[in-house]
């Protein structure tokens, strides 16, 4: 009874409870307006209870504006002050606001119609008179108050003497009581004095931002003036980076001019502008703005005496209106320019002429180190003649001597023969025994097949070093092994072997050019541009020996297409007329597509980030003149991919060509605008060009582009399929359902790969879409976080992409991280080394090589050598073979990035070399895995050692340092002297370089010559090493 008592209590009291909440719910809902009121009333009293020191500050404050409204100008200038001296005496924590700018916001309208009531009429009374009327509609009392009344007197104005304090101190207080937006700030700073370190650091900046937002809506010269005032302020108290911003903000870049005068750019922080000048430069999307960013870092420098970066500046220039025409410049029109040491101008001198002025005024050492930048960024048309020993260096000529003096260093002179590359031996369990088993199987069934793809191994591991156990051995065995167009890569890859060796290697090679198989003879043809490629020889050898096997109808198509090839790889970059006057005829007149495609293709080698306006009107003309089925050929894309190559690099200087591209009919058009405009932004991080590209990779095909094998028995009038293939099917495409898909006519039936699908012959059933997921991984790969954006869009692309777009993916994913095998995309990549389609597969095996090569990865070596054991496909196998020849080039000491000098530029060159090769494995079925398997050699401009060789300035031989290798770490924008690598070791020169590995001396014995310690480094001693002997032990204890 007790226990049922107690719980009747309870659920009562529970009743009651609820009943009571209830009923004060209804009754707050009913007087919830003068409840709020109360609240808040309550709040602000509680604010009102300030502490005595607050409560003195409020009182002194309040004040100091009440006699700032007197009439009485020296009472004015004393309450002035008393209000400048809080304000500036002021100090706060992290998280809060001043306590004088907190107590002073009631009071911002009064001062601002204190300095101007005209312009700031009293809005106090207005809105006291809104509040009462609020308070009263809400059934409020007006809460007492202990200040006395506001007064509705119009405050007096300001005297003449006290303006200009009145307006800085209104300034000051604009930063944080003013309208966003209303730059209320700038406004009275310009009507105040020219005073700015007194308020504060974050003042300058605040000021700085609203300049640049009005300058953008309206430039004025009132703004420059200020800007003249603010710039040398930054630049004096350490804040280079906002200095430099107020200036792009404003495009008065120029005035670095006066800056080095006045020394406030100097030799203590002239670095940090520079460095924050080019890293700018990736996100300048407008080439005018680059330019005029480059001419101020390169004025800079070049002031400063800091020839080699003066020089890595003018380099990175965009191609300029005259760079392809004036590079003929005589003496005279030079010196025009040799006194030209003033601020930057628009408009813009040539490369040529930039560097013959640096060239000019440097110390003969220092043009030695010159020389070697320019080599390691590609053969160009500049020659320095007035010192042989430089344009020596200019030409690469002493490149085989030094890496073969690292590998010498690192004891790996041993050749290597293919089968040390695959290790079968290590498949020792059953399994791998099983199908290694096999994959040898497959080889005897194609052994030509596993020959070759030992010919390309052979070639890449020895690639450089001079001899090999198959080529270089005598005879000749080997070269006999392989049959038909295998006999001519074999001849061809010994130009691989005796790589910038050229007086050496000729000696070799010339055997071959006498031969009676014209295969052999067109593979040493290649072999002489191969062996040529990025050094210039003062014999000039190719085209010497090349001329006579492109000329005379008694010379086999297969040589004159080697010939033209190696005249390709042996000048990249070098813009050669006569070697434009060899190739043009073929590109403007051939009958056989395959000889104008290539001849179309080394032009655009020759002449790649030119801009050259005669070869692109000459393979445009051949685009346009061509016949449709002509173009259906797979060597096709490749006059396409010459034209884009001329306009590597130069941005909107394409736009012509573009528009003349979308007159040609034939989907080959769009195939080459794709390609083109992926090249022209490469390494830009330009965002709308990156959405272009996913636009294109967005668009559905139709079911007919899908496969033919749908399509057979449909209609050829699909508007989705006209839409995806570009502007119509020509006059035959109503012959059948198969030719809708792009206006492609299938009129090949006799072709020779009449097993492979009819698909996969039409450049337009895909190509297009393939090209522009390559054109992302060009435009992203100079910039890191754009690279890390575009791999989640690969992810995208995989999953919801188009077949076509799925199988560029891998080959995308190699040219964003060519020798930098992460492991998140080495893990990414070999998933699709398994995907069901065959195409991805494949170019996902290649892509693996392309991404680790030249670093000897093992566990990329892994994963091919098991790809190898259980392939049971020719093709594959041979792939995975090149792979693993890649992986391993030059025995690990190579590299095939195109980015060098901390990877601020870009060896255009190399970059074309890359590309040809990648849009081959685009349709490797009729290019590596037919009879066009020599486009390998294309990479050959790309190879470069990844060394760091020091050797003595005077002498040029090598000079062992003690270095320290680590990580790159980013130090723009840092104060000070920021630590620019982590996790080093300490070595002795020569050492190796990954992608991103970054090298600094590890004492001061020497100083080089170039502050970026990668390549060929010249030394000098130091004088002012004697002084700090203990350094050395100070630093490699760290």
């Amino acid at each position: 009874s007790s226990s049922l008592l107690r719980s009747s209590i309870d659920g009562s009291d529970r009743l009651s409870d609820t009943m009571s909440g209830a009923s004060s719910d209804e009754k707050k809902a009913e007087d919830g307006p003068l409840e709020k009121d109360k609240d808040a009333s309550s709040e602000k009293k509680q604010e009102q209870e300030l502490s005595a020191e607050d409560q003195a500050l409020v009182e002194g404050l309040e004040l100091a504006v009440e006699r700032l409204q007197e009439s009485d100008a020296g009472v004015q200038r004393l309450a002035l002050d008393h209000l400048v001296k809080e304000v500036r005496a002021a100090t706060s924590s992290m998280t809060s606001v001043p306590k004088p700018l907190k107590f002073l916001r009631p009071h911002y309208d009064t001062l601002k119609t204190v300095f101007d009531p005209d312009e700031f009429p009293l809005k106090i009374k207005k809105k006291d008179d809104e509040d009462d009327e609020e308070k009263k509609t809400n059934g409020a009392t007006k809460p007492e108050s202990s200040a006395p009344a506001k007064e509705s007197v119009v405050p007096s104005r300001v005297a003449p003497e006290n303006k200009a304090a009145l307006a800085d101190l209104l300034a000051v207080l604009a930063m944080t009581m003013s309208t966003p937006g209303t730059r209320e700030m700038l406004s009275f700073k310009q009507r105040g004095t020219k005073e700015l370190g007194s308020w504060g650091h974050e003042f300058v900046r605040s000021l700085a931002g609203e300049i640049g937002e009005e300058y953008a809506k309206d430039p004025r010269q009132d703004l420059l003036d200020l800007v003249d005032d603010v710039v040398p302020f930054h630049l004096q108290h350490n804040a280079e980076a906002e200095a430099v911003d107020l200036l792009m903000e404003t495009s008065q870049l120029r005035k670095f001019e006066s800056l080095v005068e006045r020394k406030l750019v100097h030799e203590h922080n002239y670095r940090r502008i520079c460095l924050y000048l080019t890293r700018c430069a990736q996100y300048m999307p407008d080439p005018d703005d680059l330019v005029e960013l480059f001419e101020a870092a390169f004025f800079v420098y070049k002031k400063m005496n800091q020839f080699p970066d003066a020089l890595r500046v003018a380099l990175a220039f965009p191609p300029g209106p005259g760079d392809d025409d004036d590079l003929d410049l005589d003496d005279e029109d030079l010196a025009l320019n040799d006194d030209d040491q003033g601020a930057p101008t628009s408009s813009s001198s040539s490369r040529k002429n930039r560097l013959r002025q640096l060239f000019d005024e440097a110390p003969l050492p220092v043009k030695k180190q010159m020389a070697l930048i320019v080599g390691r960024h590609g053969l160009s048309k500049f020659e320095y003649e007035d010192d042989p020993e430089v344009n020596e260096l200019l030409g690469n000529n002493r490149l085989s001597t030094y890496f073969k003096a690292l590998v010498k260093d690192l004891d790996v002179e041993e050749a290597k023969t293919p089968e040390d590359i695959y290790k079968s031996h290590l498949g020792d369990t059953y399994s791998s025994v099983t199908a290694s088993n096999g994959a040898r199987a497959a080889q005897r069934a194609d052994s030509a097949r596993a020959n070759l793809s030992a010919t390309f191994v052979n070639g890449l591991v020895n690639c450089g070093y001079g001899s090999d156990k198959l080529m270089t051995v005598d005879g000749n065995e080997w070269l006999y092994k392989n049959k038909d167009h295998g006999m001519l890569s074999a001849a061809a890859s010994l130009g691989l072997v005796l790589l910038w060796d050229v007086e050496d290697g000729l000696t070799k090679i010339d055997k071959f050019l006498h031969s009676t198989d014209d295969n052999v003879r067109a593979g040493a043809c290649l072999a002489v541009g191969v062996v040529s490629a990025n050094v210039r020889h003062e014999a000039d050898p190719p085209i010497a020996l090349l001329p006579e096997y492109l000329e005379g109808d008694e010379v086999s198509p297969i040589i004159q297409v080697a010939a033209i090839e190696a005249l390709g790889i042996a000048y990249a970059g070098c813009a050669r007329d006569d070697a434009k006057d060899l190739l043009a005829p073929f590109a403007q007149s051939s009958a056989d597509m395959t000889l104008a495609s290539f001849a179309a293709l080394a032009l655009g080698e020759i002449y790649v980030g030119t801009c050259d306006h005669e070869v692109a009107a000459i393979i445009l003309q051949r685009l346009m003149e061509t016949a449709d089925v002509d173009l259906d050929t797979p060597a096709a894309k490749f006059l396409a991919l010459g034209l884009a190559l001329v306009y590597l690099g130069s941005m909107d200087k394409a736009d012509a060509t573009l528009e003349a591209l979308k007159t040609i009919d034939h989907e080959i058009g769009r195939y080459a605008s794709v390609a083109l405009e992926g090249l022209a932004y490469a390494g830009t991080g330009n965002v709308l060009k990156i959405q272009r590209m996913l636009h294109i990779c967005a668009e559905r095909l139709g079911a007919e582009q899908r496969g033919t094998k749908e399509a057979k028995g449909e209609n050829s009038s699909s508007s989705d399929g006209g839409a995806a293939g570009g502007a119509g099917a020509g006059t035959n495409a109503t012959t059948n359902a198969t030719n809708t898909a792009a206006g492609v006519e299938e009129s090949k039936a006799q072709t020779d790969d009449a097993h492979q699908p009819k698909e996969s012959l039409q450049p337009s059933h895909h190509h297009h879409q393939s090209v522009a997921v390559l054109g992302i991984s060009l435009v992203c790969a100079a910039d890191d976080v754009g690279s890390d954006m575009a791999l989640r869009t690969f992810d995208h692309l995989l999953h919801y992409g188009e077949p076509a777009v799925r199988r560029a993916v891998p080959l995308a994913l190699a040219m964003l991280k060519v020798g930098n095998p992460e492991y998140a995309v080495v893990d990414a990549m070999s998933r699709l080394t398994h995907d069901a389609d065959a195409e991805v597969a494949l170019n996902a095996i290649f892509g693996l090589g392309l991404l680790s090569c030249g670093t000897n990865n093992s566990r990329v070596a892994g994963l091919l050598r098991q790809l190898a054991e259980h392939s049971r496909d020719p093709n594959n196998l041979f792939v995975v073979r090149l792979a693993q020849g890649l992986l391993h080039l030059g025995k690990g000491l190579l590299g095939v990035s195109p980015f060098h000098s901390d990877r601020f530029l870009v060896n255009k060159p190399s970059m074309a070399g890359l590309v040809v090769v990648v849009h081959a494995a685009l349709d490797m079925k009729h290019t590596l895995l037919d009879k066009l398997h020599f486009l390998l050699f294309h990479i050959a401009p790309a190879i470069m050692p990844r060394f760091l060789v020091t050797v003595d300035a005077d002498t040029l031989e090598l000079k062992p340092a003690s270095v320290r290798v680590g990580q790159a770490v980013e130090t723009v924008g840092q104060a000070g002297k920021p630590k620019s690598i982590t996790g080093f070791q300490t070595h002795s020169t020569p050492v190796l370089l990954g992608v991103g590995d970054r090298a600094e001396l590890a004492n001061d014995d020497f100083l080089p010559l170039s502050t970026t310690l990668e390549g060929v480094v010249l030394l000098e001693p130091n004088p002012d090493a004697e002084d700090k002997p203990d350094d050395d032990n100070n630093d490699t204890s760290q």
